[in-house]
Order: structure tokens, then sequence, then C-alpha cells
């Protein structure tokens, strides 16, 4: 008896966390991404797969590796009038823009003007922030809605703008506000940007809470000693049309976002908000823990984090035992260009149908059995990808993208 009224109060929780979701699933018409191990998607995971990392050592004493976007790759990027030299960030955001608007092509059943865009980032343009202390001219970029509003007028979009700035969850958290402005019928399309560039306030940040690791980032590895900060930019352009005629990258087909609320520099240690969105996630996409093949672990390298998630991913997945992977070890942490990056190499990874190696990985240290796989692997029944964030304040966020718009679980 007791056991049947665990199931039924199961099925009462899925019921009532469908019911506070939108069903719609959200196309995938276009993406880009720039990172310190390539200038474009093809080129960074072909660097993952050939296990090449954009990590480089410190350059001083007492410094910390990075993971910079090479000076060739930003020499290629367009210039702007009026733009300072130092905004990359608002120049990664619009090469990214472009590049997946330009993907989307014909197969957009909208016109730009309808369509909407989120922008992601920790700190926006930092450099502009402290030219600006300085009294010198500022496009006052380091405000996150004015760098969100003038990318939009560059790009002539005139939906709806919105800019999200949650920690290391903020990737996953634009895309969570994109999939709402979409099902609640705002846009047509929205147009999903996260990018962030490194700076001294964000670096001597971390270093306070002794986050950064002396050498390159192991996420999961028992020797792992923290992360590493990278910088890069990605989009995603997302819409809900339907169409017999075009075949979409992939459906974003559930997502979800919490808050453990447990403390100010980090979730709860046993995991439990990061399984509950993860949860909520499969079911509103309508899936079964098994139909997901690869999950894309945030996988800082700190010591917390990394036993977190494996008791969350544990909670979620028990004895199936997908492969998790972690691009930290690739691309450094990227902030909040982390979860439109991370979220792009998924749908890499499942439109090739491989899981990259979790680079930095051997001997596994965390307290949960997860498949941490220490070379590429293929996965040729891949179907569904999910992909977790954490951050500071006890933020949680998971997505999960298919390539179909709809799975029997």
């Amino acid at each position: 008896m007791h056991h049947d009224s665990q199931n039924n109060g199961s099925r009462q929780a899925r019921q009532r966390s469908l019911g506070r979701f939108a069903p719609n699933a959200c196309r995938v018409l276009g993406m880009a991404g720039i990172a310190a191990n390539g200038g474009s998607l093809d080129e960074i995971f072909t660097a993952m797969l050939e296990a090449r990392s954009g990590i480089e050592p410190a350059s001083g004493p007492g410094g910390f590796p990075r993971a910079m976007v090479h000076q060739t790759v930003l020499d290629l990027l367009p210039n702007i009038d009026g733009l300072g030299p130092c905004e990359k960030t608002f120049r990664l955001s619009l090469a990214c823009a472009k590049r997946a608007m330009a993907q989307a092509g014909e197969s957009a059943a909208w016109r730009p003007r309808q369509v909407g865009l989120v922008l992601s980032s920790a700190k926006g343009e930092m450099e502009d922030f402290l030219a600006a202390a300085a009294g010198r001219a500022s496009r006052g970029h380091f405000l996150l809605g004015k760098l969100a509003r003038d990318l939009a007028v560059e790009l002539n979009l005139a939906g709806p703008v919105q800019a999200v700035s949650n920690a290391c969850a903020s990737g996953l958290v634009a895309l969570a506000q994109a999939g709402r402005l979409l099902a609640g019928g705002r846009a047509k399309a929205v147009l999903v940007l996260g990018a962030d560039t490194m700076s001294g306030f964000v670096e001597e940040g971390f270093a306070s809470l002794r986050a950064l690791s002396p050498l390159p980032c192991r996420p999961f590895d028992r020797q792992r000693q923290g992360l590493n900060l990278g910088e890069g930019a990605a989009a995603l352009l997302l819409d809900t049309a339907s169409s017999d005629e075009v075949s979409p990258l992939a459906y974003l087909n559930g997502w979800s976002v919490g808050n453990d609320a447990n403390h100010m520099t980090g979730p709860s240690r046993e995991g439990s908000g990061l399984s509950r969105v993860m949860s909520e996630t499969l079911a509103r996409a309508g899936l079964a823990p098994q139909a997901v093949g690869l999950v894309n672990a945030h996988g800082t390298g700190t010591e917390y984090n990394d036993e977190m998630e494996g008791k969350a991913i544990q909670t979620i997945f028990g004895d199936l035992r997908p492969n998790v992977v972690s691009f930290k070890g690739y691309l450094g942490h990227t902030l909040g260009a982390a979860g439109v990056l991370e979220a792009a190499l998924c749908i890499e990874a499942l439109r090739r149908r491989v899981s990259p190696a979790s680079l930095g990985c051997g001997d596994l240290g965390i307290s949960s059995p997860l498949t941490v796989p220490r070379q590429n692997t293929p996965l040729p029944g891949l179907r569904a990808v999910m992909t977790l964030k954490s951050g500071f304040g006890g933020v949680n966020a998971a997505a999960v993208f298919t390539r179909q718009a709809h799975h029997d679980s």
C-alpha cells in the first residue's frame, strides 16, 4: 500500500509539472560559436575530438591558466563604426548572431524584425566599465540591458529584448526565457546569445573563492584542483513554426530552472535542486531517463560542484549510466556564454552521434559511479542530449535537445 501511494504521488507530481509548462518544442534553425580552441562550432568540435584544448598556461608567476579567444580569430571579426577596440563581447556576440541567422536562411518563416533577443552574460563588457570609471568614452555595454538593446538595433531586430545574468547558469536560463517568449506568442523567433570575455575583475573574484586551478582543469578527476576561466560566445536561433519541408538542426524539447537557495556561492551539496530541474525537464519533454544517451555536465573541476553534480545525475539516471562529459577541459569556464555555447556543442554531438572524451578525467574522483568517457565514444542510437548548469545563489538549470520534436519514452 505504501508503494502504491508513492507511485500515485509521483504520477501526480509529474502531472503537475507537465501542467506548469508549455508543451511545444522549439526548433533550432541556426547556431554559431567561438571559443579559445576554434573560430566556429565545427572547428571547436573537431578540436575536441582531437583532444585539443584552448586552455593555455599562466603567463606569469601567481597567475592562472586561461582559455582566451585567439587574436587571429578576433582579427576576422567585422569592424563596427564607433565601437572601441576592447569591446570583444559585443563583437563576438554580433558575429555569432549573424552566422546563426544566416544559417537559418530561407528556412525561417518570419522576418528579422519579428525576432526577439535574449542575451546571457555574467558581466558584459567589463573593459567598457573600466573606461567609464576612468572618465573615458564608454558605450555603457557593462549594462547588460544596454548591451542587449544595442545588439538588437545592430541586427535590426524589433521583437522583445531581454538580458539574463544568473551566474554560471545564465545561458540555460536565457534558453528557458526564449522558450517562454515563443510559447507565449510574443515573438515569431528568438535569438539567444551568450558571451563573456576575460577581465581582471572576474578572475580576482574567482581567485578570492579559491576556485581557480593552477593547472589545466580536470573535471570529475580525483586530482582536480578547480576551474579555469575562459571566454567565448555562441548563438542559437529558435522558433516554434511547424513545417514538413524544413529539417531543423535539433529541437529544444524541454527545460527547467530552479533555485534551492542553499548558499550565496553554490547549490545544495546533495544535488537536490539540480535533480529536481532535471526531472522537470524530462517531464516537459515527455521523455523517460533512458531516452537520454549523453549528459553534458556543468563539470567545472571544483571539488564540491563535481561531487554534487554526480549525486544529482545518479539520482535521475541510476543504473542507466549514460555518458557524462564536461566540456570545460577544452573551453575553460566561459561563464555567461557557457550555457549557450555548450548547448550548441551538444547539438553537434547529437547530429554527429558521438560523445567527445571528457578531457582531464583519468581517475574518477567522486562518490557516484558515473560513466565519464576517457576517449571519444560513438553513440549511433543517440536521440536526446541533456545539458546542465549550476551556479552562485543555488541556481540550477537543465535543458534537453532531441533529433525529433517528440519521442516515445
